[in-house]
This record gives C-alpha cells, sequence and structure tokens, in this order.
C-alpha cells in the first residue's frame, strides 16, 4: 500500500479568498493569480484608471503637502525670533 503525501501535486502553496475560492499556486493557476491580484489591488473593471491616477498623483501631493508644512513651520518659527 503506497502513502499519498502530496508528493504527486508540484506545488505546495494553497490559496484561498474571502469568497472560499481556492487553487494550488502552480503555473496552471497564473491567469487566476493575477486576476486574483488585479482585484484586489482595484486594477480591474472601472476602477482601474482612478487607481492609476492616484498612484501617479500621489508623489505630487504628498511633495505639495511637505512644502506647505515646511512653509508655515517656517513662518512661524520667523515670527517667534
Amino acid at each position: 500500500m503506497e502513502m499519498d503525501d502530496g508528493a504527486a501535486h508540484p506545488a505546495k502553496i494553497f490559496i484561498i479568498n474571502e469568497n472560499g475560492d481556492y487553487f494550488w499556486l502552480d503555473r496552471l493557476h497564473l491567469g487566476a493569480l493575477r486576476q486574483f491580484v488585479l482585484f484586489r489591488s482595484g486594477l480591474a473593471g472601472a476602477g482601474a484608471v482612478r487607481t492609476i491616477v492616484r498612484l501617479i498623483s500621489f508623489p505630487f501631493a504628498l511633495f505639495y503637502l511637505l512644502l506647505y508644512a515646511t512653509t508655515a513651520h517656517t513662518r512661524r518659527a520667523l515670527r517667534r525670533g
């Protein structure tokens, strides 16, 4: 009698999402994994353009906020003397 320890299947990682969908992490399921990652990152469907615009605009918004904070704190420090 031969025992099956799962060695017949090349994948050892099992992926389960919040909906109960599951698949093995192997080459046969790369398409499903890609769709899963795109959906979870917001890059699938109608929200893809909005997500990409947010990613592109983030560094500019961060730079503006840092510049504003630096200016405000510098003015306050100069007024105090």
